[in-house]
């Protein structure tokens, strides 16, 4: 039942300190425990597996990773500039390669208000990428504004699953106010070295596969570099929430392109959007800097993407 727990969260067995568990994996492991101590009792065995102390110690780091209102949240146009400093300036990691896979990864979990699994065991496939059809939404060089990606059989949702679409359609916008932080500069970057190394880019994830538990090592490893302390998956996925509350986004918006079932964990993490940005507002003229930073650009999203849960 321990490893079954540490299975259950995306650090694997690093449990010592404390785990970033899959959303809802707390809930799922104390069913199951639930129903493993009530088999053994059937067979003779009083003492639940609840009063088991390594296991209960297993459950509670389960429970407290979960609750979003622990995730520390960070403002984009501070945290972005000192994390591309630390990766590009500070040589964080050794190579290029490396250095652009984990800035896309970055930069595309946060433009699609992600989870790191969401990137990593469930990116979108190169397959359904889409491109835009209207000229007018290319730059003079060439690039697209957007790109339309699908999420298929995310978060272990099968095709077949009445609770969804079979693909999940969400446009991946850009940031053309500086390319440094732009997620589709970056993806072709890194689709360019994997072109290098002889991949055709025909099928398969749109980032290099890496697992949800890796890709957070790096990232972390880049947090502390940038001397920010640690993150969490749902710091990114809190904090490009309330990017886009600042940005003026609509909350459905904001749900349906997250890919929230419901409103109460969003709620939780724009609580605090409005009152950043009036602040923010008030000591630069009027205008909240992420305006001038990265816009949480909303054009006909209501238009390019299914509902998902009804």
């Amino acid at each position: 039942m321990q490893a079954y727990i540490c299975h259950m969260s995306d650090e694997g067995d690093k449990m010592q300190v404390g785990v970033e568990g899959r959303s809802n994996a707390f809930h799922s492991v104390r069913g199951r425990l639930g129903a493993v101590s009530g088999t053994l009792r059937e067979f003779g065995i009083p003492t639940g597996l609840e009063k088991d102390a390594t296991t209960s110690k297993l459950v509670d780091h389960l429970r407290e990773s979960n609750d979003p209102r622990r995730a520390p949240a960070f403002s984009l146009e501070e945290a972005l500039p000192k994390l591309f400093h630390a990766l590009f300036t500070l040589n964080t990691f050794p190579t290029w390669s490396k250095k652009v896979r984990v800035w896309a990864r970055l930069l595309v979990t946060i433009a699609l208000i992600a989870r790191s699994s969401d990137v990593t065991d469930y990116c979108p496939k190169l397959e359904n990428i889409k491109l835009p059809d209207d000229p007018m939404d290319f730059t003079p060089d060439g690039m697209p504004r957007f790109l339309q990606v699908s999420f298929d059989d995310w978060k272990g949702r099968p095709a077949w699953s009445k609770t969804q679409q079979p693909k999940y359609r969400v446009r991946l916008y850009g940031n053309p106010k500086n390319l440094s932080f732009c997620p589709i500069h970056w993806i072709f970057k890194h689709w360019s070295l994997r072109k290098k190394n002889g991949d055709p880019l025909t099928s398969g994830p749109m980032l290099e596969h890496v697992s949800s538990a890796n890709n957070m090592a790096d990232l972390k490893k880049l947090f502390r570099a940038a001397g920010m302390g640690d993150c969490s998956s749902h710091s990114f996925r809190r904090s490009a929430a309330q990017w886009a509350r600042r940005s003026g986004a609509d909350i459905v918006v904001i749900r349906n392109i997250a890919r929230w079932v419901g409103y109460s964990n969003l709620f939780l993490y724009i609580a605090e959007a409005e009152k950043i940005s009036r602040d923010k507002r008030r000591r630069n003229q009027g205008r909240d800097p992420v305006w001038d930073f990265w816009m949480f650009d909303t054009d006909s999203q209501y238009d390019t993407m299914d509902k998902g849960a009804q």
